[in-house]
């Protein structure tokens, strides 16, 4: 099966199966909160492999714990209806605690003395991880608690796959002549890249059909959402592209047919889910 069919079969198999998610509500949109925590946990093996290439890395198993404490305190806080002081206080935790480690869970060097050398290297890929896989995908738990969460979420799954889907559309039939317009990601194409913004704009015209609060709202404020959306998705995939060439791999993983690892599939909503947040947060007042 070719990669072009594999990658549409996912398209119209996958994309459904997670807005589905989106609607079922029951004990605060539970089924998706438990994709988010699966989904956190493979990232943070996929993303600790390809930093492990290039630097020192604490225990993986170690930073998954740590990363994971964050989305499941996010989703208790909304469950209990706890003050959001809960989630900040698991996010300074989890880095004191990546902290404490190197103070005694340190290698040895040859000689069997304590060997500190890479302790910043360690540092600094707990930080960044517990930040883009644990912090980041947060944001998908924290709009579960709108009034009108379901559509609000499916149509934060559009935006984004319309983005990326109609972005591949574009670059495939119109965008040889342009590729190569970001070097980190040599065959996205400039047309590919403004595909992908009509993707992400027209599916928020669309999410004006069903989803509540966007009904009454002046057309410019979902151009805007939807060219936020749109470019904080396609910046999120070529972001990933450079950790990929830094580390000289050419997929995070093999775990989904024709996209390669669960990063390859979800780099575009770490960057776009707190974009996405914020903006319907301060428009929309949810």
């Amino acid at each position: 099966m070719g990669k072009t069919v594999q990658r549409l079969l996912v398209f119209f198999i996958g994309l459904p199966a997670v807005v589905a998610l989106a609607f079922i509500k029951v004990n605060n949109h539970l089924p998706l909160n438990i994709a988010v925590f699966i989904v956190n946990i493979l990232a943070v093996l996929e993303l600790n492999s390809i930093l492990s290439k290039k630097l020192s890395t604490q225990n993986k198993w170690f930073v998954v714990v740590l990363s994971e404490i964050i989305p499941v305190v996010t989703y208790l806080y909304i469950v209990l209806n706890l003050s959001y002081t809960v989630v900040t206080l698991s996010i300074i935790t989890v880095v004191f605690l990546s902290l404490i480690a190197e103070l005694f869970f340190y290698k040895k060097d040859s000689s069997g003395s304590p060997d500190f050398s890479r302790c910043i290297e360690n540092y600094v890929s707990t930080a960044f991880t517990l930040f883009y896989c644990g912090y980041l995908i947060s944001y998908i738990t924290r709009m579960t608690s709108w009034e009108h969460s379901d559509a609000a979420i499916a149509l934060f799954f559009l935006m984004v796959f319309g983005c990326d889907s109609i972005a591949w559309l574009f670059g495939i039939l119109l965008g040889k002549s342009t590729r190569g317009f970001v070097k980190v990601s040599p065959n996205k194409s400039l047309v590919g890249f403004l595909g992908g913004l009509v993707g992400s704009v027209s599916a928020g015209f669309l999410g004006r059909l069903f989803v509540p609060f966007l009904r009454e709202q002046p057309l410019y404020l979902i151009v805007i959402l939807g060219l936020a959306t749109g470019i904080a998705s396609i910046i999120g995939d070529l972001v990933e592209s450079a950790f990929k060439r830094s580390a000289q791999v050419k997929d995070s993983g093999t775990i989904i047919p024709g996209r390669g690892g669960i990063l390859d599939s979800i780099d575009s909503i770490l960057f776009t889910a707190p974009i996405y947040h914020l903006l319907c947060s301060l428009f929309f007042g949810l």
